[in-house]
């Protein structure tokens, strides 16, 4: 009688166990990918990063320059615009959360970093998700910061300038990128930016804009 090889007996475990970890990886991978670029972003200063450090940025996470108008797509120490996306694909493709992005912008001009923007978003069946963190060198009246809610896009979120209280700009960057993987995903602005809700509690207000 031929004795059936020893490893084929745990053959399928083993294919079970490689594609269970293939899976994983590719679920937690934009979460991975996430967290180091929101460390690294704000490691750039609005107002003293120069466009080398954006530079650097967008090679590591494969940022793309922004097309504006009809003209294609240009990039220089002059002028550059550099979007960075992050996406639970894997989970959204097996039905297992709505589609859920994290990413950024970052705008150079003259050499220097004008603004950085980092934002979460959520498309649900029934309505669309986004909160956002931005800082650029000034806001109107003058404020160290604001909440700001766009309802034409919509989107709400927080904008600060370089000369923000530091607990104030930590706070403002906490996004909750478990979000990413989260079956079901999150459900609340609360959830994506829990920062916004900390700044809600210290006094300040949302302000509407079109």
């Amino acid at each position: 009688m031929n004795r059936r090889p020893q490893f084929l007996n745990v053959l399928p475990f083993c294919l079970i166990l490689f594609i269970g970890c293939v899976g994983l990886l590719l679920i937690y991978a934009p979460l991975w990918h996430a967290s180091h670029f929101l460390k690294d972003t704000l490691a750039l200063h609005v107002g003293s990063s120069v466009f080398s450090d954006a530079q650097r940025l967008a090679t590591k996470y494969g940022g793309q320059v922004v097309q504006v108008g009809d003209a294609p797509p240009t990039c220089s120490s002059s002028s550059c615009v550099y979007k960075f996306a992050f996406r639970n694909e894997c989970l959204h493709w097996l039905g297992l959360a709505p589609s859920t992005a994290f990413g950024g912008e970052v705008r150079v001009s003259n050499n220097i970093v004008i603004s950085r923007e980092l934002a979460a978003g959520v498309e649900r069946r029934d309505n669309y998700l986004e909160a956002f963190s931005k800082e650029e060198p000034t806001l109107t009246g003058g404020a160290e910061a604001r909440l700001v809610e766009y309802t034409k896009l919509p989107r709400i979120g927080i904008e600060t300038t370089p000369s923000v209280r530091p607990e104030v700009r930590v706070v403002s960057s906490e996004f909750d990128l478990e979000c990413l993987v989260k079956i079901r995903g999150c459900t609340s602005i609360a959830e994506l930016l829990p920062g916004l809700e900390k700044l809600k509690q210290r006094g300040y207000k949302v302000e509407s804009q079109r």
